[in-house]
This record gives C-alpha cells, sequence and structure tokens, in this order.
C-alpha cells in the first residue's frame, strides 16, 4: 500500500509536467486591448503566481534554462521533440547542456541518413539501368533486327539512313519490288492482312510515313477540312445573297510566303511562313516540327514580345529553308512554341481590282487568303531573303546620284491661277523693272480703271482737317510748308488747273508725321494712296 502511494506520489509530483503547464500558461495569457483596472490587476496577478510557482521548482538559474529549452524544442519538428522527450527523466528540471548535446548528435544522425539515403538510391538506378539493358539484350537476342535494304544486322529498314536518303518513288519502287508491307515494310504480308496498329504520322493514311507524298499545293487548314462551310453576309447585303467575306485594307496583308522546309528525311516540304523583320528568333510550331520529324535540342529560352510578355521555350530545330523559284537556301535554328499567331490575313482579301503583273511570281500566290501560319522568319532569315532577290545593277555615281534624286524630287501637278492671278502675274512681267540698282514698279489695280469710285470728297475733307490741325500748331505748319515747297522744287508735285473728271483719276490723302527727336528729317509727309473711294472694289 505504501509503494502505490509513493508511486502516485511521484506521478503527481513531476517537476517537469509542472514546469510545462506554468510554461504555457505564462505564453498564453491574453493581452489588454484597452486600458481597464481589472484587467490589469488579473494580468498581474496571474504573472505573480506563475512566477512563484517556477521558482519553487528550482533556482532562478534553472527556472531560465527551462524557459529557453521549451522556446527551442517548441521550434523543431515533431520527431525531433519526441525523440528528447523519451530520454528525459521528468524527475527534475532539464539541463540546458543536455538539451544542447542531444541536439548536436540528432544533427550526426540526421546527417548521415541522409548520406544513406541517396547513396541507396544511386544504387536502386544501377540496378533498373542494368535490368533495362538486360531486358534490351534478349529483345534484340530474340527478334534477329535485320534491315531489308542494306542488308544490315543492326537495325531495321525503318531505321536505314540509306533507304531515307533515297527519294519517294524509289523508296516505293523498293517496296514494291521487295514485295514488303507498305504499312509495316515487314515481308510475309500484304497491307490487307498487315496487324500493326501504326499508320501514317502525317495524314493516319494506311502507309509507313517514309512513303508518305507530300503535296506542293497551297496549304489549307486541317482544322475546317471537317466542318461546313460558313459564308459572311455584309450588313447591308441582301441576306438572300451569300459572297465570300473581303477585305478592301491593303495594311491587313502581312508578308507571307510559301517556302520549302527539309523534314527529318531529308525531304523538302512546302510551309507557310510569316517574314518578321522586327523579330530577333525564328519560330516554328509544334504541329509543324511534330509533322516534319524534325529533331528536337532541349533549350532554356525566354521570349518576350508586346507589353513586355514572356514565354519559356524548352525546344529548338535545326533545319534548311529554301525558295521554291530561286536557288536561295538558308538555314538557322527555330524555336518551338506552340502556337505563332492567328490566321493570316484574318479576312479574306478583295484583290479583284489590283494591277498585278502578268508573270510575276508571287512569294505567295494565296496572300489574299486566310491560312495558318507555321514558321516565322527572323531579322537575319528576312534580310538574307530580301538580299538573294534584289536586283543586280551597275551603275555610275552620277547615274546613283541621279536617281536618287529623281526619288526624292517632289514634283507637284501644274497650278491652275484664277484670271486676278494670271493678271497679277502679267503685271509683274509688265511693269517691274531693275534699273541703277532700284526696282520700279507699278500700282496693281485690282479691276478696271474706269470703274475706279470718287475720291475728291474724301481727300478735300482730310485737307481741311489737316490745315486747321496746322493752324492750331505753328511749330509743325512751318517745317510742313518747307517740306511741301522742296516736293515741288523737286519736281514730284505740280499744280494743276484743269481735272478732266470723265478720265480715271483719283486724289491722294496725305498728312504730315513730326519726331522731334529725329536727326535727319524731323517732319514727314505721309500720302495715302490705299485710301478708299465711293466705289467699295478698290
Amino acid at each position: 500500500m505504501e509503494a502505490n502511494v509513493e508511486n502516485l506520489a511521484a506521478r503527481v509530483n513531476r517537476e517537469s509536467d509542472a514546469t510545462e503547464l506554468n510554461h504555457e500558461e505564462l505564453f498564453n495569457l491574453q493581452s489588454i486591448s484597452i486600458s481597464d483596472a481589472t484587467g490589469l490587476q488579473r494580468l498581474v496577478d496571474t504573472s505573480s503566481a506563475i512566477r512563484g510557482s517556477l521558482l519553487s521548482l528550482g533556482s532562478p538559474n534553472d527556472v531560465m534554462n527551462a524557459i529557453m529549452i521549451n522556446l527551442l524544442l517548441s521550434k523543431v519538428d515533431a520527431e525531433t521533440r519526441l525523440s528528447y522527450d523519451e530520454k528525459q527523466s521528468f524527475e527534475k528540471l532539464s539541463d540546458w547542456n543536455e538539451c544542447c548535446k542531444f541536439l548536436t548528435h540528432r544533427c550526426q544522425f540526421l546527417e548521415g541518413r541522409s548520406r544513406a539515403i541517396i547513396k541507396g538510391r544511386a544504387i536502386d538506378t544501377q540496378q533498373r539501368q542494368k535490368t533495362n539493358h538486360m531486358h534490351l539484350s534478349k529483345s534484340f537476342i530474340t527478334t534477329n533486327a535485320s534491315c531489308t535494304y542494306c542488308d544490315s544486322g543492326s537495325h531495321y529498314i525503318t531505321q536505314c539512313k540509306s533507304f531515307s536518303a533515297l527519294q519517294l518513288t524509289q523508296r516505293k519502287d523498293f517496296v514494291k519490288k521487295a514485295m514488303l508491307c507498305f504499312n509495316c515494310l515487314r515481308k510475309s504480308h500484304v497491307i490487307t492482312d498487315c496487324s500493326s496498329k501504326s499508320r501514317c504520322k502525317v495524314c493516319q493514311g494506311a502507309h509507313h510515313t517514309l512513303l508518305h507524298a507530300y503535296s506542293p499545293s497551297p496549304i489549307k487548314d486541317d482544322s475546317m477540312t471537317n466542318q461546313p462551310q460558313q459564308t459572311l453576309v455584309p450588313e447591308h447585303a441582301d441576306s438572300n445573297q451569300h459572297s465570300r467575306p473581303r477585305v478592301s485594307l491593303i495594311a491587313r496583308t502581312a508578308t507571307t510566303a510559301l517556302v520549302q522546309i527539309k523534314d527529318g528525311h531529308g525531304d523538302f516540304q512546302i510551309v507557310r511562313a510569316l517574314l518578321d523583320s522586327g523579330s530577333e528568333v525564328n519560330l516554328i510550331t509544334e504541329e509543324t516540327a511534330k509533322r516534319l520529324q524534325l529533331e528536337k535540342s532541349r533549350v532554356s529560352q525566354s521570349i518576350s514580345g508586346v507589353s513586355n510578355t514572356t514565354q519559356t521555350v524548352n525546344f529548338n530545330v535545326y533545319t534548311v529553308l529554301k525558295s521554291r523559284v530561286s536557288e536561295f537556301k538558308w538555314c538557322s535554328h527555330f524555336a518551338v512554341i506552340k502556337r505563332i499567331c492567328n490566321h493570316q490575313p484574318s479576312e479574306p482579301i478583295d484583290i479583284s481590282q489590283w494591277d498585278i503583273p502578268n508573270g510575276l511570281v508571287l512569294a505567295d500566290p494565296n496572300f489574299d487568303q486566310s491560312h495558318r501560319i507555321d514558321v516565322l522568319i527572323g531579322i537575319e532569315g528576312f534580310f538574307e531573303a530580301i538580299r538573294s532577290g534584289k536586283c543586280e545593277e551597275r551603275m555610275s555615281l552620277d547615274e546613283c546620284l541621279h536617281k536618287f534624286w529623281e526619288v526624292e524630287e517632289y514634283k507637284t501637278a501644274p497650278q491652275r491661277f484664277s484670271e486676278e492671278e494670271q493678271l497679277c502675274e502679267q503685271h509683274y512681267s509688265d511693269n517691274v523693272a531693275l534699273s541703277d540698282g532700284r526696282i520700279q514698279v507699278r500700282l496693281p489695280f485690282k479691276i478696271e480703271q474706269q470703274r475706279l469710285g470718287q475720291s475728291y470728297d474724301s481727300a478735300f475733307k482730310r485737307f481741311i482737317m489737316l490745315e486747321r490741325r496746322l493752324n492750331r500748331n505753328p511749330s509743325l505748319k512751318e517745317p510742313y510748308i518747307q517740306f511741301m515747297r522742296e516736293y515741288i522744287e523737286l519736281g514730284h508735285m505740280t499744280r494743276t488747273t484743269t481735272v478732266d473728271t470723265s478720265m480715271p483719276h483719283f486724289y491722294i490723302p496725305h498728312h504730315c508725321v513730326l519726331r522731334p527727336e529725329s536727326l535727319t528729317t524731323k517732319l514727314r509727309v505721309v500720302f495715302d494712296a490705299s485710301a478708299k473711294t465711293t466705289s467699295t472694289n478698290f
């Protein structure tokens, strides 16, 4: 009975459990969000009680170590915490040095276990590779591979490079002569009895891919072959009339071309290319690369476009392009992406009114029809293609400059003058003369002189106003009289007694301008030859 009581007391009085409970209670104290005397007093009382309970379990140094250990173990993983708890006696507070020693030993154990796991994985990989190699070896031994074309025992005819290098007609002739199956290229049966489920990877037809005949006809969109043709009707057209949608905007045409590209078997196929002088890379669609059976190389490349959008490229291919109508040939790497752009042009274009010269070979004969884009040729290939198609013409330097000025010359249509403008041109030619370094001109009348209005009354009124001004200002009148006398003496003005009013005439009003600060001419007389008359045309 006493032993049971001691065991129960030992279980209840575990210092480690009491310490952990006090720590949890201390760290879970609720914060005070508002100033409240009751809540603050409750916080102080609870903290004091927890502190007293902790100090009753050991010295302040032991309590501090216990708190540090508890915080440290709360940051480790569950497996490490469980291993530490299994090695504790629970009869006394945890020691800091023992805790650090355990964690250091745990680190060494985990490092050793990681190395063992990596080594075990490497051994498993080697064993799997060895097993796969043994299986492959057995497969080659039992099938006895042999090439029907070159009699080699290391490959089949489908992997024979010599057979793939032949022209399509030569390959077909050999298959017929050797009585091979057109689908699997094996002997002992014909295509109707072939059990192979493999079909042509290009057209899914009942023949081998090496025997596929690539058509040079314009490219058609495969996605539209099984769909009914839809006809778009303009809004202003009759709903009963069906016509092909057309767009008369030249700006919607893209720089496209039908070019030949070399496939994986060495043959050239027709693809539709988009020439983009603003692209730094060449592109090819995944569908085209797969159809051509081009060998892919793994790369890691990022392509950026409009609005700084980026796309990651994982594969590229290397192939040869050549023209359909010339000897131009160009090879380069092409980044493989899912899709280059939408169909180009976006809508069919009406070229019925275009004046295309006869006999001109177009890079894309069906540029007005909307088709998919298989290849994009960047800036390097763009200028190579343009340079290969330029006209070679030898000209001298003078001829080049002459043609340059002809291109830069601004040519305008002959100007058409009105009747009045023609009269002005004629007046300038007849009445403008250069004499002794002076230009002599004649006043151009806008209308005939016979239609000149009356000017006497207006000039007389202005002259009376000038006299009144002179009478009020004697200092102005004296230089005015002197100026007019000098004008008469020089012959610039004469007095007339008779005026033939039946002839065109004009009275010119005048006034004087005084400038006392002038050193040469303090008074100047201004003649107003543009004064208005009774005629509204002058």
